[in-house]
């Protein structure tokens, strides 16, 4: 049966089915879903848990095995299954049914994936899962959402705002998710059942990261070279990571090749960024290119490439990491 996201955690209070499926592109809230299932899971005896990726040459045939195997020593366990791949054979789809109908009381299987397309919600495994066992979809929060969902997550928080504050903090945190979340989390320490102002909410973003980052963000897309580069320059003395700023950029980017969650700024600045930036899938290349420098993976200094890319969105003529892949990889 299809469960709501929302509806979740009363489906799981009347006891953990055998196979319960997550999936959505939504990654962050996928992951919130999951949290709720294990820690629900736990509540109700299956504290250990083992974790799976099903990628080529997976064995379908083993997971059965050791799932239906009754534990006589060790305790009740969650198999947490990740599906890397989607592409299932005649032998997953078997598996899949057997799991969501066993009767096995020391095994549960949290089955998560990323979003699946129509035809996919069609194959024969999907619709036996759908029929047989919970199915949670969790789907993207569009523009359009966007707003209904941070007036959600803020009732759920307790959080009270201002109409013109409301409307300032979903400016700011611009369809990011995982920004949003965490602006909640440090307004729910601040308000105390207060209606927080938008002068509050401002004093509060002001000291805030995310607002340093968001205000690097408007100087990349206004061209504003010396401004975007001093902001970098803050954040590092800071001692904040560059990975931040970096992933703030790759989920504007994406927004900006869907045509999602676009400000009235950003569309008045996107022609000029566009024709500067030039293709948006180069960009997000050199983009996993820094997320692998920033860990540790390749050589050079993150930040002065994050520098450097910066200088180069803003019209500046810059090399590119992919140049100096040989080097870096040394």
């Amino acid at each position: 049966m299809q469960v709501e996201p929302q509806d979740l955690a009363a489906t799981l209070q009347r006891g953990i089915p055998p196979l319960t499926f997550v999936h959505g592109d939504e990654t962050l809230l996928v992951e919130e879903a999951c949290e709720l299932y294990l820690e629900t899971a736990r509540t109700q005896g299956f504290t250990e848990r083992e974790i799976r990726f099903v990628e080529s040459g997976f064995s379908w045939e083993g997971l059965l095995g050791d799932t239906q195997s009754l534990s006589l020593f060790g305790g009740r366990k969650v198999v947490d299954l990740r599906l890397v791949t989607l592409r299932m054979d005649g032998a997953a789809s078997d598996v899949l049914k057997a799991l969501a109908a066993s009767n096995n009381p020391d095994t549960r299987v949290l089955l998560r994936a990323g979003e699946l397309t129509r035809d996919q919600q069609k194959l024969a495994w999907f619709k036996a899962l759908e029929k047989q066992g919970p199915v949670v979809h969790v789907r993207a929060i569009y523009a359009n959402r966007f707003k209904p969902w941070l007036i959600e997550r803020l009732k759920r928080a307790q959080v009270k705002l201002e109409p013109d504050a409301l409307d300032l903090l979903a400016l700011r945190v611009e369809g990011n998710l995982l920004a949003a979340i965490q602006e909640i989390e440090r307004l729910k320490l601040l308000g105390q059942g207060a209606t927080l102002t938008r002068q509050v909410l401002e004093d509060v973003l002001e000291d805030s990261s995310h607002f340093n980052t968001f205000a690097w963000t408007d100087a990349l897309l206004a061209g504003d070279a010396e401004r975007a580069v001093r902001i970098l320059h803050g954040m590092r003395e800071e001692g904040q990571g560059m990975l931040g700023p970096l992933y703030l950029l790759v989920s504007m980017l994406r927004r900006f090749i869907k045509g999602e969650y676009l400000t009235a700024a950003q569309q008045r600045f996107l022609p000029a960024f566009r024709k500067r930036a030039g293709s948006f899938e180069d960009v997000l290349a050199e983009c996993a290119l820094l997320d692998l420098q920033g860990k540790g993976q390749l050589k050079g200094d993150p930040w002065e490439s994050l520098v450097s890319l910066t200088l180069r969105l803003c019209g500046r003529p810059m090399p590119d990491l992919a140049s100096q892949r040989t080097w870096l990889a040394r």
